[in-house]
């Protein structure tokens, strides 16, 4: 019941601030000399008004597509403000609070700072439905912004490249060059496909050791620095210390990556990431198309990693990949585990996976049969065998 007077109050604090916010915001007049101190002026004031007063101006409405672009890059990075669920504003914080008016403080907080996470995406979208596509570059500076912002600014860029086709993009070079005779040139030196801009948000959010994410937050990195990092691998290390819970939350990103054109390293973070997200066929796929050329990979398919990341991949993948030399090497790795396995898993990989794809293979003899560990697990199977033949003992 308090929870909920609590909340009652904050919404109608709430309220009276954005009443009295409007007031102030329709003598707003929106021009090219003010717009970005209003933009700053919001958040500083913690004022959602002022957006919605900004992005229904006359300025905004007859806004050209090259001054959209810079306006989309000045307001991005505001949308890297935690979220109402998370940092101080968390279940954790709520739980934390000790009295009546201290709740009451934290939901017009709450309230106040959803308000305004939500009004700042959605300016971002409404600026970004604005560029045409030859304006709508992909690269360091529109990778800026939320994880969530940019999953929708790939959506949108792919929808604008769908809806121009094949005879719009033909033009679109002669299209460019007439803009940049006749108005301000895109400030951006790198251009990426959905492919690498994906990449590059992913690797922003891994934490850990990865140079591209401090390089980009502490201003360090040059734009053609931030290019050659984002098509650069990320350590095995990292890869491999990265928990289900961080991956799953960037999964909506995976859609838009190439893993075929992912580095070694980035491929079996991906293919985990296809797993976690259940789209097993394609990540069955995946593992094929990077199993030969990807150590990372391969050490998925047996490698015991730790309690926070899902088990080895299932074995029966092997069976994709038995043309590889190196796959025989992987299976023997699997097979080396046959004493912690249930008897029907067993089988199943020995009848299924090694007599089925690997006897066949032109490796599978000298590398495979050839050791000594199939000794050892056929010398296993037969003292298991004989054990279940005994006789029972008759009790007593």
């Amino acid at each position: 019941a308090a929870a909920a007077a609590a909340a009652a109050v904050a919404a109608v604090v709430a309220a009276a601030v954005t009443a009295a916010a409007a007031a102030a915001a329709v003598q707003l007049k929106v021009s090219e000399e003010n717009i970005l101190n209003l933009f700053e002026a919001a958040w500083l004031l913690e004022c959602p008004r002022i957006f919605d007063v900004v992005m229904a101006s006359p300025y905004m409405r007859f806004l050209s597509s090259r001054r959209a672009a810079e306006l989309l890059e000045h307001l991005l990075p505001f949308t890297t403000v935690s979220s109402p669920a998370t940092g101080q504003f968390g279940q954790e914080a709520f739980g934390e609070l000790q009295s009546p008016g201290q709740a009451e403080e934290f939901m017009r907080i709450f309230l106040l700072e959803t308000m305004m996470w939500q009004r700042t995406e959605r300016a971002v979208l409404e600026l970004a439905v604005q560029l045409d596509i030859g304006d709508f570059v992909l690269g360091p500076r529109l990778a800026t912004g939320s994880l969530r912002v940019s999953t929708a600014l790939l959506r949108v860029h792919r929808q604008r490249e769908e809806e121009l086709g094949f005879v719009g993009s033909a033009f679109q070079p002669m299209s460019a060059l007439w803009k940049n005779l006749t108005d301000k040139p895109l400030r951006g030196k790198v251009t990426w496909d959905a492919h690498l801009f994906a990449l590059h948000c992913v690797r922003n959010r891994l934490g850990g050791e990865s140079d591209c994410h401090i390089l980009a937050y502490e201003g360090l990195a040059s734009e053609h620095e931030e290019d050659e990092l984002a098509k650069a691998d990320i350590s095995i290390d990292q890869c491999e210390s990265v928990s289900d819970r961080v991956l799953f939350g960037l999964v909506d990103l995976v859609q838009y990556i190439d893993i075929a054109r992912a580095p070694p390293n980035f491929a079996a973070l991906l293919i985990r990431a296809l797993l976690l997200s259940g789209q097993h066929a394609e990540a069955r796929e995946a593992f094929s198309q990077v199993f030969a050329i990807s150590p990372t990979v391969r050490r998925l398919a047996w490698r015991i990693l730790p309690p926070a990341i899902r088990p080895p991949l299932p074995v029966a993948w092997l069976s994709d990949v038995a043309e590889h030399a190196e796959a025989s090497t992987v299976f023997l790795h699997v097979l080396a585990r046959y004493r912690e396995m249930e008897g029907e898993d067993l089988c199943n990989l020995i009848e299924h996976v090694l007599l089925a794809n690997f006897l066949p293979s032109l490796h599978g003899a000298s590398t495979v049969l050839a050791s000594r560990l199939i000794d050892d697990v056929v010398g296993a199977c037969f003292a298991a065998g004989q054990e279940a033949a005994k006789p029972a003992h008759a009790p007593g």
